[in-house]
């Protein structure tokens, strides 16, 4: 296993937080796309349904920016080096 695999499963065990919070995003996000692409699909419908689309969109970008912010002050909490250096020890 590399050492790109070890941090990242040491990391996830440690965010169990994150982790959680990223698998319910890309839960939301399949289906969200999944009620979008079914709208399309449908023949009852023939207008693009605008609606939908939107709020995917808007739901992505808040699941992703909720995801970056909570990344990105865990990273500045933690020192790089330092974490390379316990796992090469």
């Amino acid at each position: 296993m590399s050492i790109l695999n070890k941090l990242t499963i040491k990391h996830m065990t440690m965010n169990k937080k994150r982790t959680i919070v990223t698998i319910i995003g890309v839960i939301l996000s399949t289906a969200l796309i999944h009620k979008l692409t079914g709208e399309i699909a449908s023949f009852s419908m023939m207008l693009i349904p605008w609606k939908s689309i939107i709020y995917a969109v808007i739901g992505v970008f808040i699941i992703t920016s909720i995801t970056m912010r909570y990344a990105t002050k865990k990273i500045k909490k933690e020192n790089i080096l330092d974490a390379i250096r316990e796992e090469n020890i």
